[in-house]
């Protein structure tokens, strides 16, 4: 039921109003009625009216200015006045504070349903609308954590390239100029006192959610979900603010080491904490995601929260390391090549172990890489990714370093292994699929690549599958294709051998004529010659 408030200082108005407006509209209006402006302005306060009837002149406070009392306080009720004065000064100052309606008195029945239909037309649009974006909020705000934990995934993985993600971070207000990143690696075995899994899961989320509490409380920053029991957090930093970046450095080593403290002091789990450097460019949040990987895992410092730059290793990693082999080495495993991936693999393994540190921290490095691979992995495998979480495990001298290389390999190629397995597994679809969206399309320019794309498969997993399933390469399956539809043509129409070339999907008439020839022997004219001579 909608509100009506009427105020005029003449009863019979205000009664014969409210008589028209409740015989035109059964039971949906509730009404209030006023005598002058201060009390239509104490009535709108609790009564909150969706539509308001205002007389022009009234004693003490006016109707203008009433008006502009009572949109202070119910800001979605419409207003109408009415009045006996046929003023342009009037009209003008009603139409500045958004009135509705000017009616003059008197004023006839037709006319006032007319003008109510229209308001209660233009509320339910506007209620409708309102809840359309409350919904759309909602649904926003359920999406958001999963949105937020992509993103994450996205810069550890130095995604954050792509349009799209830029597009996300937005979204999230998150701008990516300036930041750095932050991992918790969170003991769970802590918990295994607790013989109820259901009290353990309790721990387990409010550690959390505390992690996350905390940090959006004292931080503009992206948290993900726990990734192999491990939380990633990327900090972002205002562009212009003029903190040097050691006492941004203290400030979130002090920040960690007291939510270390909460965390063991309410639900008695440890956590250890990783901080990587600061870095200007959102392209190299990876790298200090990479860092406070490392950070984390250094059990040689005695503190629990430890800093990228305060690891002696940390000058030569930043100069020196491979990033680009190891990107290669990424890109390679997405495409499944297990010879490709094992070069980059050793050309990585290879650098690591000549520098010129102690063991334990070519260690460090190789439980470094573990973790990119190993999330990579997961990411392509899901439940059916093994972590190999022992490999790091043994002596501590370069013959086991040699053992924990082969290892390391052992796992990476048992895993692509496995993954190519499940792509073959899906491919008779996608062959079918694709030689359909071939026979469809073949007049369009179609690649490799964007086939490959549409199927969800790398280009070069899709080259040598759909080879192995159809017997022929892409190109001669699509060429074979465009020469059969051509061969109809010739036969079948007298078009020019432009139009036909356009027609099958070559802009150019003299390579489609070498194309034909190649293929069947005889250029297209011949072609036609023979064919409508037989026929």
């Amino acid at each position: 039921m909608y509100r009506i408030l009427i105020a005029d200082d003449e009863e019979l108005e205000r009664e014969g109003l409210k008589k028209i407006i409740s015989k035109n509209f059964k039971n949906m209006f509730s009404f209030e009625l006023a005598e002058n402006g201060r009390e239509a302005i104490e009535i709108a306060y609790k009564f909150k009216p969706d539509i308001v009837f205002m007389d022009m002149k009234m004693p003490g406070i006016e109707g203008i200015e009433a008006i502009e009392e009572i949109k202070k306080i119910s800001i979605s009720s419409k207003f109408v006045i009415i009045s006996a004065y046929d003023s342009f000064y009037y009209a003008q100052k009603a139409l500045n504070i958004d009135v509705k309606e000017y009616l003059l008195k008197p004023v006839k029945r037709e006319k006032i349903t007319k003008v109510i239909n229209n308001l209660i037309d233009n509320k339910k649009k506007e209620e409708s609308r309102i809840k359309k974006e409350i919904e759309l909020k909602e649904k926003l705000n359920e999406l958001l954590p999963f949105i937020e934990n992509e993103l994450v995934q996205s810069l550890m993985l130095n995604d954050s390239y792509k349009t799209d993600i830029i597009k996300n971070l937005r979204l999230l207000d998150f701008n990516g100029t300036k930041g750095y990143s932050v991992v918790f690696e969170i003991y769970y075995d802590d918990l295994e006192n607790i013989k109820d899994q259901y009290q353990r899961n309790i721990v387990k989320h409010r550690v959390e959610e505390t992690i996350r509490r905390v940090m959006k409380e004292n931080f503009d920053c992206l948290i993900s979900k726990v990734i192999m029991n491990r939380i990633v957090v990327f900090i972002e930093l205002d562009e212009d603010r003029k903190d040097d970046n050691y006492f941004i450095r203290t400030q979130i080593v002090e920040y960690s080491r007291r939510l270390r403290s909460i965390l063991k002091e309410k639900t008695n789990v440890r956590v250890s904490i990783g901080i990587g450097s600061i870095y200007d460019d959102v392209n190299m949040f990876y790298q200090s995601y990479k860092e406070a990987l490392i950070a984390v895992k250094v059990k040689t410092i005695s503190a629990k929260a430890v800093h990228f730059e305060d690891i002696n290793i940390a000058n030569t990693y930043k100069d020196n390391y491979p990033i680009e082999l190891e990107r290669d080495l990424i890109e390679k495993i997405h495409l499944g090549n297990i010879k490709e991936i094992k070069t980059f693999y050793n050309d990585i393994i290879n650098w690591i172990l000549i520098q010129n540190i102690n063991n334990e921290r070519k260690k460090i490095y190789l439980y470094e890489l573990k973790a990119i691979i190993d999330r990579k992995l997961s990411e392509k495998l899901g439940t059916k990714y093994k972590m190999f979480n022992d490999v790091l495990d043994g002596r501590d001298d370069y013959n086991s370093l040699n053992e924990l290389r082969k290892k390391l390999w052992n796992h990476i190629r048992e895993s692509v292994l496995e993954l190519n397995k499940i792509r073959e597994d899906n491919f008779d679809n996608a062959v079918l699929e694709s030689k359909k969206y071939i026979e469809k399309n073949y007049h369009k320019e179609i690649t490799l690549d964007d086939v490959a794309e549409r199927m969800a498969f790398s280009s070069y997993y899709f080259s040598k599958l759909f080879k192995q399933q159809t017997g022929v390469n892409f190109i001669d399956f699509l060429t074979k294709v465009r020469i059969d539809k051509s061969k109809q043509l010739l036969k079948e129409t007298d078009l020019s051998m432009k139009y036909i070339a356009n027609k099958i999907g070559y802009r150019d008439a003299n390579y489609f004529s070498r194309v034909f020839k190649k293929n069947i022997g005889m250029n297209p004219s011949e072609y036609r010659n023979i064919n409508t001579k037989s026929m």
